[in-house]
């Protein structure tokens, strides 16, 4: 009979190196504020793609800030925000 193998050793796996669900947050929400806000309404005589691109630069600059966000509070402060990561790193793993 053959062996079977047990759980692979955590040296051999490779760490995943995921986004904090807060740079997804700042990413939507400012994406959504620069298409409608910016876009829709200070761009409004503007060809569509203008719309298209505030956007865009919102979900780029979203990014930014939530990492900003997450270095500044998730890392040094570790207090709730940490928890909650955690949590939420347990729960989809």
């Amino acid at each position: 009979m053959t062996k079977r193998g047990g759980k692979p050793k955590a040296r051999n796996r490779k760490e995943r190196r995921e986004w904090p669900f807060i740079v997804y947050v700042w990413a939507m929400g400012l994406g959504l504020a620069g298409y409608l806000i910016v876009g829709r309404f200070i761009l409004a005589t503007r060809p569509h793609p203008y719309h298209w691109g505030a956007g865009l630069l919102g979900v780029a600059l979203g990014v930014g800030v939530g990492w900003l966000w997450y270095r500044r509070w998730a890392t040094s402060f570790r207090g709730t925000a940490g928890k909650i990561q955690r949590r939420f790193d347990q729960i989809r793993d």
